[in-house]
Order: structure tokens, then C-alpha cells, then sequence
């Protein structure tokens, strides 16, 4: 008897809660589909504590023009707001379409630079671009690899850069800017040395018993791209914060302006020089030069 005197009382209640919650999604869908904001909403926000301010309910002067009416529901959802300024209209389906595909395009298009590479190298024929094209396996993974581990700054650029923006305050949005790029320029330093001074073993680990015929082929890419990887770090800061800033297509131009220039140096130093994969690392690293040059030109 006890228990389902305990169970009974609590089924009301979640089944109460339910309720509610379906009240107020329901609620908030058909207002958020009118532009506005729903009373339920309003609500659910007091008895969250969201938007209360000193425990006082009250309309603030940004919402004066809401409160002529005081039984509307706009003078209600002003009051139960407590002074918090009005939420920023809903984007449109196009303005997410035009920042969404080529941020999109962006990301799928990250690894591209290896994969010209890898291309250039097994088109170049011979017994050489075989050895060559089996070391780049290993190689491309060991420096795309060390970028991943640096995908933090991009995040944190991103987010913090968006929210200075968000907050109307341009020198803050600068700072972040300069930031990121003096924290990716220290990591780029520290993993540039890392590889430098490690890769032989960090490949022959990673490869096994096949090293021997590789190793020389893969360890000479790694360190070329090494030295690159402080040009990608800055690069990937750079991009965090012009897509903090809603721009996507830059770094996309970036992104496709650097893969030509480094199409057009495999073909030269790999296919033509015949610098095999010691060549094809070099036009990769000075195609992120040119790719970094598009990108600083848009913040400064």
C-alpha cells in the first residue's frame, strides 16, 4: 500500500510533465512558424529560471512598443521575458543553402591536397612511382593525422569569433583573430619539430615489417610536409574565423585556388623534373602558401 501511495503520486506527475512538454513544443512550433514567440514558451522559460533577471517580471524599455495592449499576447511574453532582449529573426532557407554547401563543399574537399599529391605520383610511371605511390600511403596519414590532433583551435576560433560578432564587438572578433593564429603558429612550430625529429620512427612503427622498402620515400614527403604544417595551421585559424563570420565561400576559393596551383606543381616537379615524392611534397606546401596569401588578404 505504501509503494503504490509512492508510485501513484509520481506517475501523475510525469505524465503531467509530458503533458506539458507536448503543450509547449506543439505551442512553439505553430508560433515559431508565425515568426514569433509563444506564451507556453514564455512560460516554460519563468519556471526554468531562463530570462529572469533579479527575480523581477517586467518589460524593459526595448519592449515598450509590445506592452499597448496589456492583455496581448506580445505585452505577456515581454513580461515573462523580464528585460531580456528579443531573440534574432530565424535565418531564411537560402541564407543557410548559400553558408551550408560550401562549408560542406569545404570539409570534403580538406584531404585534397594529399590526393593530388598520391594522383601525381602514380601517373608518373615506372618502378619508381610504384615505391613512391605505397609510401604515400602512410606518409599522407601521418601528416593529415597531425592536423586532426589541432582540430581545437578551429572549433574554439570558430565559436568565439561568431560570439563576438554576435555581441557587436569588433575588436573582441580581431582579438580571437590574432589568437588563433599565434596559438596554430606555436602548435605548427611544435609539431613541425616533432616530425621532423620523428618520423622515421613514427613510420617504421606504423608501417611494420614493409618499412625497409618504403621508408625513405615516406619519410622524405613527411618532413617536406612537416615544415607545411605550420602554413596549414594558420590556414585552418583563418578559416575558423571567416566561417565564425558567415563566410564560407572564401575559404572555398581558397581551398580550389591552392588545389590548382598544386595540380599544376605536381605535374611540373613530379612528372616532368621527376622528383618523385620529394617534389610532390614541395609543390604541396607552396600551394598552402598561396592558399594562406587568398586567405590573409580577406582579414587584413
Amino acid at each position: 500500500g505504501d509503494i503504490t501511495g509512492m508510485v501513484q503520486p509520481r506517475t501523475r506527475h510525469l505524465l503531467a510533465a509530458l503533458v506539458v512538454a507536448l503543450a509547449v513544443h506543439c505551442d512553439a512550433a505553430f508560433h515559431c512558424s508565425r515568426g514569433g514567440r509563444s506564451v507556453a514558451h514564455g512560460r516554460l522559460d519563468r519556471f526554468s529560471g531562463i530570462g529572469r533577471r533579479r527575480g523581477v517580471w517586467r518589460e524593459s524599455a526595448s519592449d515598450a512598443g509590445l506592452a499597448a495592449d496589456p492583455g496581448s499576447e506580445a505585452s505577456s511574453v515581454a513580461e515573462l521575458r523580464g528585460g531580456a532582449e528579443a531573440p534574432p529573426p530565424l535565418p531564411t532557407m537560402t541564407e543557410i543553402t548559400k553558408f551550408a554547401v560550401p562549408a560542406l563543399a569545404l570539409w570534403l574537399t580538406g584531404p585534397l591536397l594529399s590526393l593530388i599529391d598520391s594522383s601525381a605520383v602514380g601517373l608518373s610511371g615506372g618502378k619508381t612511382s610504384a615505391i613512391g605511390l605505397a609510401a604515400l600511403g602512410p606518409a599522407t596519414t601521418l601528416i593529415d593525422g597531425s592536423a586532426y590532433l589541432f582540430a581545437f583551435i578551429n572549433v574554439a576560433t570558430t565559436n568565439l569569433y561568431a560570439t563576438a560578432l554576435a555581441r557587436n564587438d569588433p575588436r573582441e572578433a580581431e582579438l580571437v583573430t590574432r589568437t588563433s593564429i599565434k596559438v596554430a603558429l606555436w602548435c605548427g612550430l611544435g609539431v613541425s619539430a616533432v616530425l621532423l625529429s620523428t618520423t622515421p620512427w613514427l613510420l617504421k612503427t606504423y608501417v611494420g615489417g614493409a618499412a625497409a622498402l618504403i621508408l625513405p620515400a615516406a619519410v622524405s614527403y613527411s618532413r617536406v610536409r612537416g615544415v607545411g604544417m605550420i602554413t596549414l595551421l594558420i590556414s585552418n585559424a583563418v578559416q575558423a574565423a571567416l566561417l565564425g563570420s558567415k563566410d564560407s565561400m572564401t575559404p572555398l576559393k581558397a581551398l580550389s585556388a591552392s588545389a590548382l596551383f598544386n595540380a599544376i606543381g605536381d605535374i611540373a616537379l613530379v612528372c616532368w623534373l621527376g622528383f618523385g615524392v620529394t617534389g610532390a611534397a614541395i609543390a604541396t606546401v607552396a600551394s598552402q602558401l598561396a592558399g594562406l596569401a587568398l586567405l590573409m588578404q580577406r582579414v587584413l
